[in-house]
């Protein structure tokens, strides 16, 4: 961690936990262990927001994104100012991000779904996704405002996630490359 950024649990505890993601949630630590799909989707995400057009705009994997001393979130993508991402933060305000992409598993759906939706759309972040290789699903949350998003959409995967932004540009994300774990 660079002696510049703001000191954070996360940023104490970095590279302590491998191949465990972990977050802080109201005041818990949190950690899920992390398995082939999900790392499978991550990389065909990565490489689909590579693409991003707006050269403005970076990704960046398991950042900390503090929002307050007891909560920190992880997402496994986000779309940031492209110099955020060029200077390899570890921390990032909250609100910066464009888009943010986290993938679900049994353990994580809820916190996906009910808890992270109200604090991005809080802070303003135009662009939720979350995708689930346990139900092939990627659910969008779009419209951000004071009382969470006001849109979401579910998508089956084998569409393609579109989200015409103009924040972001015109960001496609292919669903038919992602792993499906029909086992879970």
């Amino acid at each position: 961690m660079s002696t510049t950024e703001p000191a954070t649990w996360l940023g104490r505890l970095e590279d302590s936990f491998p191949g465990r993601r972990t977050e802080v949630v109201r005041g818990a630590l949190v950690q899920e262990r992390v398995r082939t799909f999900h790392r499978q989707t991550l990389f065909h995400v990565g490489v689909a927001l590579e693409s991003c057009p707006d050269a403005r705009w970076g990704f960046v994997s398991d950042a900390v994104f503090p929002f307050d001393a007891d909560t920190e979130f992880c997402p496994d993508l986000a779309v940031v100012p492209r110099a955020d991402a060029e200077a390899n933060r570890l921390v990032h305000a909250p609100g910066s991000a464009g888009l943010i992409v986290e993938i679900a598993s049994p353990g994580t759906r809820e916190r996906c779904h009910s808890l992270k939706p109200a604090r991005y759309a809080g802070v303003g972040i135009p662009y939720y996704v979350v995708l689930d290789p346990y139900r092939a699903t990627c659910v969008t949350y779009a419209q951000p405002g004071a009382d969470g998003y006001r849109a979401r959409d579910t998508v089956p995967y084998g569409s393609v996630v579109a989200l015409d932004s103009s924040v972001l540009g015109r960001v496609r994300i292919p669903t038919e490359c992602l792993p499906v774990d029909s086992g879970a």
